[in-house]
C-alpha cells in the first residue's frame, strides 16, 4: 500500500521506478492522535507530509474568536502550509488530526536536495504548487 500511496502522490512522467524509490526512502513515518497538532499557527512548518491513514483539517480564527476552516486532508493527500514551508514565515493557519492520523513526513532540507538533484520531483513540484495556486 505504501508504494502505490508514493506512486499515486508522485506521479509525473519524468519520476521513474529508481526516482521514486529515492524519493519514497527520503520520507519518515509520521504519526498524530486525534486532536493532535500538526501545525500551530505562528510556528514554522519544517517539511510537508502525506497523509496514508485519517483526516486532517486547516483552520483560522476569526476577529471574535471563532474558528473557520479553510482546508481538508484527506488519505492520499499532502497536508503542507505552502507559504510557512517556502517563506520560511509562522504559519497563518492551524493544522489539527480530526482523527488519530499516520503518515509520511519529508523534511524541508530533504526535500530541497531531491528537488535540486531530480528533475522529474522539481517538475512534479512545479506542478504541484501550479495546482494549489489555481486551488487558492
Amino acid at each position: 500500500m505504501t508504494h502505490n500511496l508514493f506512486q499515486n502522490i508522485y506521479k509525473h512522467p519524468l519520476i521513474g521506478a529508481q526516482e521514486l524509490q529515492e524519493i519514497q526512502k527520503a520520507h519518515q513515518p509520521i504519526a498524530f492522535r486525534k486532536g493532535d497538532f500538526i501545525l500551530r499557527k505562528d510556528e514554522i512548518a519544517r517539511g510537508y507530509l502525506i497523509l496514508q491513514r485519517g483526516v486532517a483539517r486547516a483552520f483560522v480564527y476569526d476577529y471574535e474568536g471563532n474558528d473557520i476552516t479553510t482546508d481538508f486532508f484527506c488519505e492520499g493527500e499532502i497536508i503542507v502550509q505552502e507559504l510557512s514551508l517556502f517563506k520560511h514565515l509562522p504559519s497563518a493557519e492551524n493544522i489539527q488530526a480530526l482523527t488519530d492520523c499516520e503518515g509520511w513526513h519529508i523534511d524541508y532540507d530533504r526535500f530541497q536536495e531531491l528537488y535540486h538533484s531530480l528533475k522529474g520531483y522539481s517538475e512534479w513540484g512545479r506542478l504541484f504548487m501550479t495546482e494549489k495556486l489555481f486551488e487558492a
